[in-house]
Order: C-alpha cells, then structure tokens, then sequence
C-alpha cells in the first residue's frame, strides 16, 4: 500500500519530508489512532489530488509532524516502531542480492581453528542471553519474558534506536537489568542466521565460531565478531558457507542440516566434514533432504535437538504435500543413534495447513521454529485450533520445562519458513558448570552395587562445593534418595547406590561451585530424571556374622561385581584365596570364578547376585589340595570326578563352624579338593557321573571316631590305630589319611586335625591340635569330644589328656563310647588307648616286639623303661616331646631275644608329657610318660 501510494503521489514541495511524514502517519499513527482516521484520509486525498494544503489542515499537518518527530525521539510509540521495518532484507535472497551471490564471503575472514579437542555447546544447555535485533520481528512481550532469566542483547544501529528500544522494553515491563545493546549496523533481523556457532575450547573456555554467511549482506556477517569483542571471547573463522537456521548440534560431536549445507558449498563434502570437524569437532553429521521443500531449506523449519537423544520432527497430514517427506526424515531419525549409543527418541508434531484453500502453496504451521532457552520453550503459535496441542507435545517431550506461548500478529508476523527460532540467538553461558554424563539406558544386568560417572566441569574456573555434589535416585515409585559423589580421576566423580530388588531406577545429578551457580544433570533435574530396568533374577546367599568358606557363582572381577561391591563394609579384610604353590593364603579383591575364599563378616549379609551367573566351572588344579567353589547349581563330587580322573575321591571338605566332607558342591560355599596331579576340571550341574563314593564313607564308619561338636557342626576323625587298616587298604583310599590345610589364623572356627599331616594314628597314642570357634562375641562356643565305637574298638579304654600352652591342665577317661566337654582353653588333645579290660593279665603277648609303661610314672627324674623281643632284632628306642622334637635315643642296635630294660634320666628337661617310641622292622610302638618337677 505504501508502494502504491508513493507512485501515485504528485511532487512536492519538502518532497522528503512529505514522504517521511505519510510513511510515519500511516506506519505509526493510523493503527494506534493518534488522529481519527478522517484526518488521515484528508491529508492523504490531499496528496493524492495535487490541492494545495489549506492553513487549517497544514496547521494540523505541521503539529502532526513535531509530535511525530517527537514522540519517535521520545520512543512515545515504540511497540509500532518495530511494526514494520523497511530497512530490514527479506530471510530469503532478494532478486538484487541473486546478481550479487559472487560477494558472498567477501567480507569473511577465515583463522586458524581451535587447538585441541573443543565441543559444540548445544541450545539447549544453560545459556546467559539472547541476541535479537531491533527493530523487533518479534513480540515486545517475547523479550519480557526472556529478560526475566536471561540477559536479552539487542542489536542496534545508533542511539536514536537504542532509545527506542529501551523505552519500549521499559513500558511493556522489562526486567532492565537483563537488557543490554549491542551497537552495529544489520541488514536484517534473522540473528539466528547470521548469529554464531558456540564452542567450549580446551580451555573451557567458551568461544565464537564464525562461519561465512550465505548471504551477500556485509554488515550481518560482521555480527559474529562484534559480539565476540562485546562479550570478550575468543572468535574463530571457519571457511565453510552456512545458515544458524540450517544446523543444530547435540553438544557431544553431532550435528543436522539439510542437504542445503552441499549445495552452498559446490557439493565439497570432504571441505565440509573437514572443517566442521578441525573448528567444531563435528564427528557426525546428519544430513538430510529438506521435507518441506522451502526456498531457504532450513532445518528449523522442521526440526530440533530437544536433548543428546531427543528430536521433534513436524508431521504434516497424511495426504497433504511433502507428507511422505516427513515420514521420511523421522524414519531416518528413528533409525540412527545417538551420541548416546542408544536410538533417537523422536517426537512429532502436528503442523497442519496454514492455508488449507491453496493446497499448491503449503505452509505448515511453524511450530518446530521455537527457542529453548534453560528451563523455558518460547513457542509460536498461530491463534488457531492447533496451538494447544503443539503446546502439548512439547510438554510430553520436555517434562518439567514452561512451554510459552507467543503470537506475533501483523506484517511481521510468524510463517512456515521464518519464526521464532529464527530471529532469536541464544547466547551460552560463559561460566557454566558443566555436567556431561552417558545415561545408563535399558535393562541392566542385576548388580550389588552401581556406579554412575558424571563429569563436572566448571567453566567460571570456580571450585566445586564438595557437599553439594549428590547423586539423586528412585528405586520403583519409592522415596527419592541422594548419594554423595566421590571424586574418581581429573573431572570425573562417581555416586553409587545399592539397588536391592528394585526393577526400576530413576536418577538425576546435582552440583555447585563457589561462582553462585548450581545445576543439575539433566538441566531440568528431577522432572527430566533418566531411568532404566534392572533384571531382577536374583539369588540371595545368606551369611552369618563370622568366617565363611565360600563362593559365588559370579566372576567377581567384572565391574559391579567385586568382592567389596557384594558385602561392602560389612567385610572388613579381602578374601583370602588359596595358593597351591606357596600352600599358603593370599589377600584378593577379586576371586576368579571357580575359586573358594575365607572371608570375615563383621555383621550378617544377603550377598544379592544378579545377571549372568556361571552355570559351568572350568577349573585348572594345582598337585595336592585346592580351594574351590562351583557354578549356579549342585555338582555331585563323584560327577566332576568323572571328568577328572586325577581327582581323588572322598577328598572333598567344606566348613561350617568346622571342617566336614562332602560329596556335593552348592552354591555361595568353598570346598577343599585333593587332585593327585595338576590339570583342568569341569564342573558341571548337569552331570552328575552316575557312581558313588558310598565305598570311602563306609570305610570311615568302620572305625573308631573322635568327633568335635559345636553348635550344630561336627568335625569328625577317623582313627585308624595299629592293625585297623592294612597298608594296602590305605594306599587304596588315600581320602582315609589326606587332611584339608587349616583355616587362616585369626579364623575362630573348629579345627581339630592330628599333630601330624596324616589321618593314620601310630599304635594307640592319637595326638591331636585344637583350634576351638568362637562366637561373634569372642567367647568360647563349647565343643564336645566324643569317641564312636566300631567292632575293632568294643570295650577299648581311653585315656583323654588336655594342654593349653604345651601345659597339661586336665584329664579324663572312660569306656567306648565315650564323651566329655572341652575347656575353651584346650589347644591340643592326646588320646590313649588301652587294650580291652577284661582281658587276663596272663594273656599271651602277641607275637611280635613289646613296650612297657616306664616306671615310676609320673617321674622326677629318672625312669625305667621296658621292652620286650620275641627273637633277635634291630630297636631303636627314643624319646620325643609334644611338639614332635626328639629329645633323647636311650638304645639302638641288635638287641637278643628277650625282656630289655633301660634307665632314662630326664633332668635337663621340663615338666611335661613326653612320647617314647620304640622301632623294631617295619613295627612301631609308642606310650607316654609324665615327668614332673
């Protein structure tokens, strides 16, 4: 309309000013009603008509004019100041600017990139401002809004307009300590075009990366750098011709545009990747058609990051043109993965027809066009049917932000192609805090204890608020709880929880710095929690306060599986592992799967496992004894045997509150194993060999017993004196004499083995060490020895003597069976046997050597010992103590057939028991004395 009425206007005199005044009063005075709309059409027919101004109307005229030229010094009209704005250039390229494509990049200036490895920072991280130009191409309300959480900077070309503008921002309620203005001449609005790319450099230093404009317009290119002086941060030129409008990043290496980004750039692809790689450190970059098919082909038209993972995409109506375009790009989208590793989460929505009379000229709904500033969406809207539920679906994508509504009616206005978005450029913040963190997506493996990593980082240089940082979690719809972070290396801290049966956790991170600033990860906090599943397929192994042999069906040196992970503070030392070549015990924090360890619980635990269980075993045995533990189920012992033939049967022990055989391996307990040579076995739930090692146990039964009782777990020895068992028989079942390694030192379990390293007592003389358990407390648990009767042993008397210290302290005896309570202090125990008692004293001896009791005894000094031949032969007569030391050899030699005395004079010696042996040919005898002081 002003067009036409400039070229229908007759010359005047003032011919400049005349046509600053009709521009003004139709600009600016006609839609507010300064004047009535009858002096307007008078002034204008008398223009238009060529009459002379009468002096009533050039009276009116000329206060027309002064208040106008007043009220636009005075910024009286500032809301329509921005109304329509002639010096603005169009978004797309003018039919001028299409004879000038060859001044693109003219007026760029390209630097060396970045140094080290820089990162994208994304629109929708934490930003400090906002960039917009003025005249505004957007609501006043708009900049209201935004200035009540972040600085809004407007560019201006002079004074006059900064007045304007400030005036403006003040009447419609601006928060003015969030305004700020930027002097320097545009040749348009759209600030997201022509506004730049945001980095953080190595540095952490938030810097400008500038591109080249694909626009002939001078003054917008030069934008970038006058607002990296203003903001005093570094600015990069990357030579690669490009449009704010037409990318989008995630902020962890990816970024989006349409296929525009070739065309711009002569179809150099390589040039392109190159440099966005070597100034952004673009690694992937999506590249698609544009599905609206718009003249500027820009990917906000239709598009955008919501997050890492999430993307809105615009759904058009099926049917409608550019339909199946749509679906196209969203398919894309659906398919490819994110930074994350994981799927995009792709949102859609609904932007119908604008114009649904003139199907030939679509125009959707710009709903995608919004701006993401914090915790806040600016959306546009329409004023139609359609606005609510775009509001909607940036609700369901985004929970917990504000979504704002803005309409922007007039010549201004929003369309398809150019609105909010573009005329908006958010402004990162300088001094971030930081928190970057790979989400834990999915269903997870079940594991005692997780650990989440989130790095912080805080850009302001400020120091991180220890007590502040916390890890917030969910488990199912319980109550929220938090977990302190612990810093782990560099910038990265850990907050671990325990997720007990939970099949759901919800978590979210929180931090500070001393800059005053706080953040959460995500940005939105709890609202935006993440979330994955758990697999719950639990077992459960329940561990008394004590010490344990045990072993899991788990490796425990998979990350969340450690030892400390599954019984955590509650054990206050690593497991103890066996080593067959140092036959000792060895600290670790993570035994191989297969291996047993004795472990010390300060408290009762439910050793939770989950995941992937070891339903198989494979184990590589040392020569002689190994501690080990089996996969998920029972594997009968006979049935790894069967594999493993260098196993040796009936040598399987487990502990409980003492040693005891088995002949089955569960779960969650070690067992002591004897192979006869070294190599591998498989254990195997499934096979269970189909023999049985009833012979070996049935063999034990037949023979006398001591047994070791307390509490509920027994220790039983068998005790095979002179002539119970052949020689052949023991070589037969070696399981008859082989005994475990004792338990660590410090194990307060019962533990009752011979002196010596086999189970095969010598003659009638047992000599035994005793380590007595010990409850939680430290106290005693009482122990009971008892001897079992067998056909060999019927009527036998035995003679029970107690030591602590090397001291004897107590004695009993009695018949077989038999049974007596130990003092807690008894550390060793010497069973003698006697023959039957009602066997005559004339008995005949039988054939073979004799060993009479020493007389006196007790003795103080000296004491006679007898002994007896049946025919000439070699002895050797000796006497030991307890400990097994050989303290003196009172004969050896050929000796005649016959009765033999010898005199043993014990003064050099303690008080004490002490054992004398007499060795003839392949038989032993031994007895005890006492000599006391």
């Amino acid at each position: 309309m002003i067009a036409d009425f400039y070229n229908k206007s007759p010359p005047l005199k003032l011919k400049s000013v005349g046509k600053t005044f009709i521009t003004i009063a139709f600009s600016y005075i006609a839609p507010t009603c300064f004047y009535s709309h009858s002096l307007i059409r008078m002034i204008s027919t008398r223009y238009t008509s060529g009459a002379a101004v009468s002096g009533q109307a050039s009276a009116l005229f000329a206060r027309c004019f002064l208040f106008l030229i007043m009220a636009a010094c005075l910024g009286l009209n500032p809301v329509l100041a921005q109304t329509f704005d002639e010096t603005s250039l169009p978004k797309a390229l003018t039919e001028e600017e299409l004879t000038r494509l060859h001044e693109i990049g003219l007026h760029f200036t390209p630097t060396e990139p970045p140094t080290g490895t820089v990162r994208n920072i994304a629109e929708f991280e934490r930003n400090e401002g906002a960039l917009v130009r003025w005249p505004l191409w957007i609501p006043v309300d708009l900049v209201v809004a935004m200035s009540e959480h972040v600085t809004v900077t407007t560019l201006v070309s002079s004074t006059f307009q900064r007045n304007q503008a400030t005036t403006a921002y003040q009447n419609a309620g601006a928060n003015m300590e969030n305004i700020t203005f930027l002097t320097a001449p545009t040749n348009s609005v759209w600030t997201r075009d022509y506004g730049p790319f945001y980095i953080a450099d190595e540095n952490h230093q938030v810097s400008i990366v500038d591109f080249i404009y694909n626009r002939p317009r001078p003054l917008d290119d030069q934008i970038p750098l006058a607002l990296a002086n203003q903001l005093e941060i570094p600015h990069y030129g990357m030579p690669v011709v490009h449009t704010g409008g037409n990318y989008m990043t995630d902020g962890w290496n990816t970024s989006a545009s349409t296929d525009l980004i070739w065309e711009e750039n002569s179809f150099n692809e390589e040039l392109v990747l190159q440099n966005m790689f070597e100034y952004l450190n673009t690694e992937t970059y999506h590249v698609t058609i544009d599905p609206q098919q718009s003249a500027i082909a820009h990917i906000d038209t239709w598009a955008k990051f919501l997050d890492v993972d999430k993307i809105l995409i615009a759904r058009v109506p099926e049917g409608t043109p550019y339909y199946d375009d749509h679906e196209l790009v969203a398919d894309y989208f659906a398919n490819a993965v994110s930074s994350w590793g994981t799927p995009y989460q792709v949102y859609r929505i609904d932007t119908p027809d604008l114009s649904p009379n003139a199907p030939w000229n679509y125009q959707p709904h710009p709903y995608t066009n919004s701006l993401i500033l914090n915790e806040r969406v600016y959306v546009p809207l329409m004023g139609t049917v359609h606005d609510q539920a775009a509001i909607e679906a940036y609700q369901a994508a985004l929970p917990g932000y504000e979504i704002l509504g803005f309409l922007n009616p007039g010549n201004t206005g929003w369309n398809s192609s150019d609105a909010l978005h573009c005329r908006v450029k958010e402004i990162p913040d300088r001094g971030m805090l930081y928190m970057r963190h790979l989400p834990v997506t999915g269903t997870q493996a079940w594991q005692p204890v997780f650990e989440l990593e989130v790095d912080l980082i805080p850009y302001s240089g400020a120091a991180l608020i220890e007590e502040s940082l916390l890890l917030h979690y969910r488990l199912d719809e319980g109550p929220w709880q938090q977990s302190a972070l612990t810093l782990v290396s560099g910038h990265t801290w850990v907050g671990q929880f325990s997720p007990g049966s939970a099949q759901t956790v919800h978590y979210y991170f929180a931090a500070a710095d001393e800059s005053g600033r706080a953040e959460t990860w995500p940005l939105i906090g709890e609202p935006g929690a993440r979330s994955f599943q758990v697999d719950t397929d639990l077992l459960s192994f329940g561990f008394s306060e004590g010490w344990h042999l045990a072993g899991l069906p788990a490796d425990l040196s998979v990350p969340g599986f450690g030892f400390s992970d599954i019984f955590g503070d509650a054990a206050p030392h690593p497991p103890l592992v066996f080593s067959g070549e140092t036959e000792g015990y060895l600290p670790t924090e993570t035994p191989a799967p297969g291996l047993g360890f004795w472990m010390e619980l300060t408290q009762p635990v439910d050793a939770l496992l989950g995941g992937s269980f070891l339903n198989e075993v494979t184990l590589e045995l040392s020569e002689g004894w190994n501690l080990i533990s089996g996969p998920l189920g029972v594997v009968g012992f006979d049935g790894a045997q069967q594999s493993a033939p260098q196993l040796v049967t009936g040598t399987l022990y487990r502990h409980g509150a003492a040693l005891q055989r088995d002949t089955e391996i569960a779960p969650g307990r070690g067992y002591w194993l004897y192979a006869a040579e070294a190599g591998p076995v498989t254990l195997n739930p499934g096979d269970d060999g189909g023999r049985d090692s009833a012979p070996a146990s049935e063999m034990l039964e037949q023979f006398t017993r001591l047994q070791f009782t307390a509490g509920d777990d027994l220790a039983a020895l068998p005790l095979f004196f002179e002539g119970a068992l052949g020689d052949e028989d023991a070589a037969l079942h070696p399981a008859t004499w082989l005994f475990p390694p004792a338990a660590p030192v410090g194990a307060p379990v019962l533990d009752a083995r011979l002196a010596g390293d086999r189970w095969l007592a010598e003659a009638d003389t047992v000599h035994i060490s005793l380590r007595q358990p010990l409850d939680a407390e430290g106290a005693a648990i009482p122990v009971t020895l008892s001897l079992s009767a067998s056909e060999q042993t019927e009527d036998a008397f035995y003679e029970i003597l107690l030591f602590s210290d090397g001291e004897l302290f107590s004695g009993d005896a009695g018949f077989n069976p038999f049974s007596v309570e130990l003092p807690a202090a008894a550390d060793s125990v010497i069973v003698f046997r006697s023959g039957p008692l009602s066997a005559p004293a004339q008995q005949e001896r039988p054939a073979g050597i004799s060993l009479a009791q020493n007389y006196p005894n007790p003795f103080n000094p000296a004491t006679v010992i007898g002994f007896e031949l049946p025919e000439a032969a070699g002895v050797r007569l000796e006497v030991y103590s307890l400990t097994g030391q050989r303290v003196a050899t009172l004969a050896e030699g050929m000796h005649a057939a016959g009765k033999h005395t010898v005199s043993f004079n014990a003064g050099a010696l303690a008080s004490g028991i002490y054992l004398y042996r007499l060795t003839s040919g392949t038989q032993t005898l031994t007895r005890r004395m006492t000599l006391v002081k």
